[in-house]
């Protein structure tokens, strides 16, 4: 019994010291989203999204603002895929400075991925205000998340039979 208990702790302890591995990369991760290049960009944010770390949350929503149309456009799907309070934190900040409405919508769609209830009101506003539907369809997003939260909105009928 002791010899497995001591296997266990071993495992453990080798699968703690991978992820402090993995969390140390966070930070090399959000740099490279600063290099325009597509393979890059798309191995970085899925590697973001498996090591989950609300560090690269912080560090994107710190590098956003200044940042190039490609940080941006890679970027928000990060926060969406880090479910953390952090990454809805990121989102609303950027939201009341963001002004590009492409950019306003790939940020929106972040708070429908985290399943936000308080990024509701927020995503509904944009949709009434006007978005980019280029990029997306804020009102698809929208409806399973307000389907999840149990959330009645007035437009939902319309939106699902549109």
């Amino acid at each position: 019994m002791n010899a497995q208990l001591q296997q266990v702790a071993d495992e453990l302890r080798d699968a703690t010291a991978r992820l402090h591995r993995l969390r140390e990369a966070v930070p090399a991760l959000v740099e490279k989203l600063h290099v325009d290049t597509d393979f890059m960009l798309e191995r970085c944010i899925t590697a973001l999204a498996r090591i989950g770390d609300p560090e690269a949350s912080r560090l994107i929503r710190a590098a956003y603002l200044p940042a190039t149309d490609t940080f941006k456009i890679f970027s928000s799907s990060v926060f969406g895929s880090i479910k953390h309070e952090e990454s809805e934190e990121a989102i609303l900040d950027l939201l009341r400075s963001e002004r590009d409405p492409t950019f306003r919508t790939l940020l929106c769609v972040g708070l429908c991925d985290l399943f936000s209830e308080r990024g509701v009101p927020v995503v509904t506003s944009e949709i009434e205000s006007g978005y980019d539907t280029d990029f997306a369809s804020l009102e698809e997003h929208l409806l399973p998340v307000l389907a999840a939260l149990k959330i009645e909105h007035p437009e939902a009928e319309r939106w699902r039979d549109e």
